[in-house]
């Protein structure tokens, strides 16, 4: 599941609070980070998206707005939803539901990408920010199933456009 468990979470929030109160600005922790106070996002290793009511995929991963991009393109029907069929975590997955929801899907169910939400309050605004964060031993696996995970989008649409 990509929640955070009970203890990263609370050492997520301890890091968050303590550099809010120090005034330092704004630090995170993830489970994979060996520094004990954790890090700004902007130098933090494992982050790969952040953003407020919809995560915004950094560098690489922005892949998977490509994937949903192409996956509105396509007209679906029941012969598509094994269209994923052998890629870990893709093959539960039908390509109906990626152009709408991928962000939800990705940082809910993906056994790989652990995502973190905080609420923050500011003098006029509040609202929820949220933090997805990847450990490098699943990096390049992960990047190569959602790169076979577009191929085969593009692919299906090209078809359908025969």
């Amino acid at each position: 599941m990509a929640e955070f468990t009970k203890k990263e979470a609370a050492e997520f929030d301890r890091a968050y609070e303590k550099a809010f109160v120090n005034g330092d600005g704004l630090a995170v922790k993830c489970p994979f980070c060996t520094q004990e106070s954790g890090c700004h996002p902007d130098e933090c290793e494992y982050l790969i998206g952040y953003g407020d009511d919809r995560i915004e995929w950094e560098s690489e991963f922005s892949v998977l707005d490509e994937i949903s991009t192409v996956s509105k393109e396509g007209l679906w029907d029941k012969e598509h939803d094994r269209l994923f069929e052998g890629i870990t975590f893709w093959e539960s997955q039908s390509p109906e539901g990626l152009g709408e929801y991928i962000n939800e899907i990705v940082a809910k169910e993906h056994p790989c990408i652990k995502v973190r939400r905080v609420y923050w309050e500011g003098m006029m605004i509040s609202g929820n920010y949220g933090y997805a964060f990847i450990d490098h031993k699943h990096r390049e696996k992960c990047l190569s199933d959602m790169g076979e995970v577009l191929w085969r989008l593009q692919e299906a649409v090209e078809a359908g456009r025969e």
